[in-house]
């Protein structure tokens, strides 16, 4: 049993029944000839014209969807007054009617825009059709001006959509790079790293300058004490010179009898004992300090030097 129902329409400023019949209880052939009776009133009577698109666009979809794949195209040639373009427009008009998300479900948002901007709208990606929709020069604009209007909200919205899946892709890639060793951080612990080796290459260095330090001074030390050996030595040779000079000196004191020769012979032999308490300071210095004994044994050479010379120069 089919149920029908009617609904009062304005065509012409009059009122007009329009009837129509459920859709899943109608034949193909009824369903068509209901989808072309609306189509041609839509067009007079403006806004309502919207909703008897959806209507038929809800009917055409039933037929599509009973069609075999393939034969809606030609079942649209036979059996529509308007083609296959429209035909798919309505049912998408009667999709996004139904659809609590589109902004096409809500009857204000298009009451005052004619059906071939509802078309532009519907052809247009969602968020561009609500927001061209949305701006109140819509109804006054001419069809070549809301089409303008719509492709440029169109590529606005596009150059956005490529700016947030870029600005998306970098977040992504920096969440990975945080989510792995810092690069920089294990620069900076090499880097750490190396002036820690570098530090305790210098405190070796420095450990091994003053043990060599110390080997050097005990070098020196060393050769102080042979240098000192050495001016000894050479001393100890000048005073058995100086001994046997002495002694010849003695023989011929003895042998004048002069009392100038006596009283030399006494002060010589002062200075001998004197000479001889200087060399014993020396080598205690010299077994204590031996830098300084090698200084004061060169001093007692110069002293014997400079003397050895004021007895020469009368020569």
């Amino acid at each position: 049993m089919q149920h029908k129902a009617e609904r009062k329409v304005m065509e012409d400023n009059k009122a007009i029944d329009v009837e129509y019949t459920p859709v899943k209880e109608s034949t193909n052939e009824e369903l068509a000839a209901q989808a072309n009776a609306l189509y041609e009133s839509m067009n007079k009577i403006g806004y309502m014209g919207l909703q008897m698109a959806s209507e038929a666009g809800a009917k055409l979809k039933v037929v599509k969807n009973r069609l075999e794949h393939g034969q809606w195209e030609d079942w649209c040639t036979k059996n529509l007054t308007f083609g296959l373009r429209k035909a798919n427009r309505m049912m998408k008009l009667s999709e996004k009617t139904i659809d609590e998300n589109s902004f096409f479900s809500n009857p204000s948002t298009l009451t005052d825009i004619g059906i071939s901007k509802v078309w532009m709208l519907l052809s247009a990606p969602e968020e561009a059709a609500e927001e061209v929709a949305a701006n109140p020069n819509a109804p006054d604009m001419t069809t070549k001006e809301f089409r303008a209007e719509l492709d440029r909200v169109k590529t606005e919205n596009e150059r956005l959509e490529t700016e947030n899946l870029e600005i998306a892709h970098l977040k992504a890639e920096l969440d990975k790079l945080k989510s792995k060793p810092d690069k920089s951080e294990k620069l900076n612990e090499e880097i750490q790293n190396m002036k820690d080796e570098l530090k305790k290459a210098k405190q070796d260095l420095m450990d091994k300058d003053d043990s060599d330090k110390e080997k050097w001074m005990e070098a020196g030390r060393s050769e102080a004490e042979k240098n000192a050996d050495d001016s000894s030595k050479e001393m100890l040779e000048s005073l058995k010179e100086s001994k046997l000079e002495i002694q010849r000196l003695q023989k011929v004191i003895d042998a004048s009898g002069n009392e100038e020769l006596v009283t030399l012979k006494i002060k010589a032999a002062q200075l001998q004992e004197d000479f001889k308490a200087c060399i014993d300071s020396l080598e205690q210095i010299k077994s204590v300090d031996p830098e300084t004994g090698a200084k004061m044994d060169k001093f007692i050479k110069a002293i014997l030097d400079s003397m050895s010379k004021a007895i020469r120069k009368d020569e």
